[in-house]
């Protein structure tokens, strides 16, 4: 571990003598740090648990909180912070300029005490313009629900000002489920902790292999949900709306058999690869995904407390050998806020119908897109899209009102109009082919509603740049 300079000593030496009595007097929350993890947990794997502290409401010094985990479950990999015994200092993905850490591990309490402060020399502040991003590995040691916890009350910034005036914030909990190592399915699931009680609330579901090397041609599961606190948006499958359940999926070919029971709060959720294992891009194997997207209604009130779930008995999965998988369940909880007013931003060349933002046109830059519309800002399975091309089935949110973009001609969802996306309309047009709802309207470029043959002739005439489809209102 490298040299500590005065300045960190004496941030930690002021920071341990407050912590005590600290979070009875602090009455403002500084600065917000969310806990995310996007490896699978299976029993004997190894998962990167990543913090995130970013935009704070006043510039910050110094930053220290207590990340705390379940020593049933999992098991820190780095215990020591010295640099021949490989140090915390590889903890960090992206910190302010010359940040230094003085963390530790407690083995006694199952938490590290996480510990930063800028240098002496500088004005290398945390704000809104950087981020402090820490990833921790950790070990899985067995099946079932784990959990990892920043309290807001353990949390004390140091702001940049001249007193170096110390502040709270606001911690968060990350729920994981790992499954056993013979269990080759992994159903995760993930959205927003809190929504207001007349918000619109998109759970998402994200499918992993675990490491079955023939990959995954089908899967069924039951997705249970609190009645009470969350109405279906999406209840009939006749003209199989439920597909625009299907967020992403390998090579775009998968479909789905999907059924609700609402007097008892259950989806019964089918999905299988449209040519069932006999193409090999279709297969679902691993650092592939199966993301699914299921809107809700919340019908509960202020201070209501609404779950979700999905059981391991429920997890039924295909191999491409034919073999039946077993899986990994999970389960969310969430939160009810007081009402919020949302008012969507009107944008010159956009138009927003049912639900649904249309004037969005190929290779559109992600920031520039979030630029136009204020507070709101891309999400793609419950991750924020930061970087890359705007993408049909994005959701554009502010955390109240979610909207489902669509991209002109971007039929196969990668941001750009190629020979796939006409493709698959002139199948779409010989019957060959039955797109989504969200790929539906991306193909059509006429008139907005049905798939006809003149746009097959505008896509493939674009592609050829004989014609550019983004000049037509």
């Amino acid at each position: 571990m490298r040299r500590i300079s005065v300045k960190t000593l004496l941030f930690f030496v002021v920071i341990c003598i407050c912590l005590p009595c600290f979070a009875v007097s602090a009455a403002d929350e500084t600065v917000a740090l969310s806990l995310s993890c996007s490896d699978p947990a299976y029993m004997g794997s190894e998962i990167g648990i990543r913090i995130t502290a970013s935009k704070p409401s006043s510039a910050l010094a110094g930053l220290e909180f207590v990340l705390r985990y379940d020593p049933e479950l999992v098991e820190p990999i780095i215990t020591e912070n010295e640099a021949e015994k490989s140090g915390m200092d590889s903890f960090i993905v992206s910190a302010p300029s010359g940040w230094e850490q003085m963390s530790s591990h407690s083995e006694e309490e199952s938490c590290y005490h996480i510990r930063f402060a800028m240098p002496d020399s500088g004005n290398s502040y945390l704000d809104s313009a950087s981020e402090l991003v820490l990833e921790i590995p950790f070990a899985v040691l067995g099946a079932g629900n784990f959990k990892f916890s920043i309290d807001s009350s353990e949390i004390i910034s140091v702001k940049a000002d001249d007193l170096f005036t110390l502040s709270g914030g606001s911690g968060s909990e990350l729920e994981i489920a790992a499954s056993d190592e013979s269990e080759k399915v992994s159903v995760s699931l993930s959205g927003e902790n809190s929504v207001p009680s007349n918000a619109s609330y998109p759970l998402y579901i994200e499918v992993t292999n675990l490491g079955d090397s023939s990959g995954l041609i089908a899967l069924e599961f039951a997705l249970e949900y609190d009645k009470t606190v969350f109405a279906p948006k999406i209840t009939d499958n006749t003209e199989s709306q439920m597909d625009a359940f299907m967020a992403e999926m390998p090579a775009n070919g998968w479909e789905q058999i999907c059924s609700l029971d609402e007097e008892n709060g259950v989806f019964t959720l089918r999905f299988a690869a449209i040519n069932m294992g006999t193409v090999e891009n279709e297969k679902l194997v691993s650092g592939r995904s199966l993301t699914i997207c299921v809107p809700f209604a919340v019908c509960g009130s202020e201070g209501d407390v609404g779950a979700f779930s999905v059981s391991a008995n429920s997890i039924i999965g295909v191999n491409g050998v034919t073999e039946i998988v077993g899986g990994g369940g999970s389960n969310k909880s969430v939160s009810v806020d007081k009402p919020v007013e949302g008012v969507f931003p009107t944008v010159s060349g956009f138009e927003l119908k049912n639900g649904y933002l249309f004037g969005a046109v190929e290779k559109t830059d992600v920031a520039d897109f979030n630029s136009m519309f204020g507070s709101f800002y891309l999400v793609s399975g419950g991750k924020r899209v930061e970087s890359g091309y705007v993408k049909t089935g994005y959701v554009l949110t502010d955390g109240v009102i979610s909207v489902t973009v669509i991209v002109r001609g971007d039929a196969n969802a990668n941001g750009t109009v190629d020979a796939t996306d006409y493709a698959l309309i002139k199948r779409t047009c010989l019957l060959t082919f039955e797109p989504g709802e969200k790929e539906r309207l991306a193909m059509a470029i006429v008139n907005g509603e049905a798939v006809t043959p003149m746009d097959y002739m505008l896509a493939k005439r674009h592609v050829l740049k004989t014609f550019d489809i983004n000049t037509m209102k």
